[in-house]
């Protein structure tokens, strides 16, 4: 199963898409280790050819390709070399990434170093968009997979959950609605007060 799909990524780092390219890596690198987990002496048998085409591709400099394509490509393919000649390595990614979540008062840090759970953070951002916060921050499910230990006390007002931006337009709307409204009450006591003044003159 492995040597085969390794075989269609392989054929995928030669696409005129950078995106697929680097999709097709991060492919490999995540296939080489899991498969590591189980088989640490695993080895494709186009291995030399494979590694080969990385290395190419981390010093990929031709300019019918634009600048930032090449800058994304080669830090991208850096990193999946790395991981393939590194294979003891405890971390197997050169480049770890840390996300920041949770209220401001009460930040938390996700370590994204294995190409497992950057994958799998990659696609709860894709399924959950802007509700990934709250679910890093309170939902039990998606906080164990990055072992982030139990959620707060949802009790605790200093864990409340930060407010949607779709959340925050509809309170500015209600206070400013009242605000208008309390300014219209004011201005008609205050017509009110002038008039009975001026009928007692």
């Amino acid at each position: 199963m492995a040597q085969s799909l390794l075989e269609e990524f392989y054929d995928l780092l030669g696409h005129n898409t950078v995106e697929l390219r680097i999709q097709a890596g991060q492919g490999v690198a995540l296939l080489y280790q899991l498969v590591r987990q189980h088989d640490n002496e695993f080895s494709w048998q186009q291995e030399e050819c494979l590694c080969q085409l990385l290395q190419e591709l981390t010093t990929d400099s031709h300019k019918y390709r634009a600048k930032r394509d090449r800058k994304e490509q080669r830090a991208w393919f850096r990193d999946v070399v790395h991981t393939l000649q590194n294979d003891d390595d405890e971390n197997h990614m050169k480049c770890i990434e840390k996300v920041t979540v949770g209220p401001e008062h009460d930040r938390e840090k996700v370590l994204l170093d294995t190409w497992c759970l950057k994958t799998q953070y990659k696609a709860l951002c894709n399924v959950l968009g802007e509700g990934l916060n709250t679910h890093l921050t309170y939902n039990v499910g998606v906080r164990d997979v990055f072992s982030l230990g139990p959620p707060p006390d949802p009790q605790d007002h200093t864990h409340s959950p930060a407010l949607s931006r779709s959340q925050k337009k509809i309170n500015k709307l209600k206070e400013s609605t009242v605000s208008k409204a309390r300014h219209r009450t004011r201005k008609k006591n205050r017509d009110n007060k002038a008039t009975d003044k001026t009928y007692q003159d």
